[in-house]
């Protein structure tokens, strides 16, 4: 455990290090002159192999000590120059360093991690950028478990009910139309019911994965896909008043699932 530490550690430091030289450069090619001194060649070329292929760069610049066969001394004299060139920045305007530090990184994290450029543009990454100026020192970047577990749980139920009450909002006077198709991803058989009115885009309302109904010996046939159909248009229109329509290809499974819905859902 202690060794896995050492090498986040190590990488961390790392990091830090090749992004403090890129924020250095940033700076200087925009006229701002930075106290303490230049960036030693052999600091800003140690250990470093970039790769770039159009917008992507694969990158490893750590220092030589960082590899098998290197020396603690090196290690020391990477982390000396960091600390000094840290400090030459913060000796400047806090707000420009500040400022050149964050996006050296977010430029770094997306060039080395094969991210669209364009994702900077989104609301939501603007909103995360906004929102962890926030977070004090006892904040935990949560790991990949929380993300595909907890959080994205809370996520799906709190957008699935906001979609809900979206659609709800005006169905007595538009009426619900219906749609779905069956789609296999990966092998994995799944059914898709969307659900839309007059003011509102198309909805998904369930993605059904069919694997466990198949391995039993059934088929996306015309009745299993009703029935699927079925119990979510009673979830949203229970008494059987606002439902107008539904649409399908031309598929004969989900035509004659159609019917069965039309004789239920008159």
């Amino acid at each position: 455990m202690q060794s896995k530490k050492r090498a986040h550690t190590d990488i961390e430091d790392a990091l830090a290090m090749k992004q403090t030289v890129a924020v250095v450069n940033l700076l200087e090619k925009r006229g701002v002159a930075i106290s303490g001194g230049t960036i030693p060649s052999s600091i800003a070329t140690k250990g470093n192999s970039v790769t770039r292929t159009g917008n992507s760069v694969t990158s490893n610049s750590f220092p030589s000590s960082y590899s098998k066969g290197g020396s603690k001394t090196s290690t020391l004299f990477a982390l000396s120059s960091q600390s000094s060139i840290s400090a030459s920045i913060q000796n400047m305007d806090i707000r420009k360093s500040h400022n050149a530090i964050v996006e050296m990184a977010i430029a770094d994290f997306f060039h080395c991690e094969n991210i669209p450029d364009a994702v900077v543009e989104s609301p939501r990454f603007k909103r995360l950028v906004k929102v962890c100026r926030l977070v004090g020192e006892d904040f935990v970047v949560p790991n990949r478990k929380r993300i595909g577990g907890e959080l994205l749980d809370i996520n799906y139920e709190n957008t699935y009910d906001q979609n809900k009450a979206e659609l709800m909002k005006e169905a007595k006077v538009f009426g619900f139309a219906w749609m779905g198709d069956g789609a296999t991803i990966h092998k994995m058989p799944l059914m898709n019911i969307l659900a839309l009115n007059g003011t509102t885009v198309p909805m998904t309302v369930l993605i059904h994965d069919c694997t466990k109904h198949m391995e039993e010996g059934g088929k996306k046939d015309a009745p299993y896909i009703a029935e699927l159909f079925e119990g979510k248009v009673m979830e949203y229109d229970p008494q059987r008043l606002c439902t107008d329509v539904f649409y399908f290809d031309g598929a004969s499974n989900v035509q004659k699932a159609g019917e069965v819905l039309m004789a239920k859902f008159p």
